[in-house]
């Protein structure tokens, strides 16, 4: 089964988040393109899009920036297909349309008082830099 998986630095965007407006609209163009480059850089050689069902695993590992747990998921997964945001059209990366999530696992995990016991070295590294992470992982059905 193949498998994608990267970090994003820094509390994600909520759909609930304050600011209304171009305001709201700059901060989730901002947070596409993090996960959009974060994905990409992640891409093994040879990747092809998804066209077949998906499972995503998002965690957030957060420190203060608490934020809604269902809110986080559907910009996460719209970044990562394509996409019009802001006059701007974005071409998908890892699949046309996030229909293709047929199974979907999301965490939060308060960092000061959670231990995150024998996480991937992609964690480790991570959670050694920052104070809020966003861990992906994207699996799915070998063609």
């Amino acid at each position: 089964m193949p498998i994608l998986e990267f970090t994003i630095e820094g509390p994600p965007f909520s759909i609930n988040q304050q600011g209304k407006g171009p305001k709201q609209t700059k901060n989730k163009r901002l947070w596409h393109e993090r996960v959009r480059n974060a994905a990409l850089a992640a891409l093994p050689d040879g990747y092809a899009i998804i066209n077949v069902n998906t499972f995503v695993h998002i965690a957030y590992y957060y420190d203060i920036n608490r934020r809604d747990i269902d809110n986080i998921v559907k910009p996460i997964l719209d970044a990562l297909g394509e996409k019009s945001l802001d006059d701007r059209h974005y071409h998908a990366i890892v699949w046309n349309d996030d229909n293709m999530v047929n199974r979907l696992l999301v965490e939060l995990y308060h960092r000061p008082t959670v231990v995150v016991e024998n996480p991937s070295a992609l964690i480790a590294s991570a959670l050694d830099q920052f104070s809020e992470i966003v861990y992906v992982r994207i699996e799915w059905e070998a063609a």
